[in-house]
């Protein structure tokens, strides 16, 4: 994935790839990183979301719900981590910005966006939780149920101000299998199905 827009031009930095198909509200979306460059301008990231309409993006106003589990290029071959939640009337909420970190091609990054059993969701990355969602209380992360259980478009974005590349892998849904499923794999077939947790 290639982004080449001119500074400052927010609006039309976008890259977007979309399955044209969607999940359940309960099936986990990942993609792993490879790659991650920016050589030019002060912002730029590459990003998985889940949104309530596909086509959409977190700079484009008046759109959809969405979160957007980011690696924003800090160039210098470093990056940071991010979790960001947009509503559909433009608004941008950042939830949370890890610390700088060194990009290395020999360590790939996965990023998983899974939903949990009290109705949140949670952010991963190389199985290390960045971010929950909350209950809709207050403050920048409100959604509630509702809204949650509408987010079943997957998508890979990717935008910044400048010359910025990506290069992604193994993109998709995980499903979990069905219980009958599940005993025709056996114990062998689920360890290889289920995620490791720290």
């Amino acid at each position: 994935f290639v982004s080449t827009a001119e500074a400052g031009d927010r609006s039309s930095v976008i890259g977007l790839y979309s399955n044209g198909s969607s999940r359940s509200t309960t099936e986990s979306v990942t993609m792993t990183v490879n790659a991650l460059d920016r050589t030019a301008g002060s912002w730029g990231f590459v990003g998985l979301m889940i949104s309530a309409a596909p086509q959409a993006h977190n700079y484009v106003s008046g759109t959809t719900d969405s979160y957007t589990l980011r690696l924003n290029a800090l160039g210098s071959g470093n990056f940071q981590f991010a979790v960001w939640r947009t509503v559909a009337d433009g608004a941008s909420y950042d939830l949370f910005t890890g610390t700088t970190q060194t990009f290395s091609l020999d360590d790939p990054y996965v990023l998983d966006i899974e939903r949990n059993g009290a109705g949140e969701y949670e952010f991963f990355a190389n199985n290390d939780l960045l971010y929950t969602t909350t209950a809709a209380t207050s403050g920048a992360d409100f959604y509630d149920a509702t809204a949650k259980d509408s987010l079943l478009n997957y998508q890979i974005v990717i935008g910044g101000d400048g010359a910025m590349t990506a290069t992604v892998d193994d993109y998709g849904v995980v499903a979990v299998p069905e219980p009958s499923s599940a005993a025709l794999l056996g114990l062998g077939g689920i360890a290889l199905i289920l995620r490791r947790r720290k």
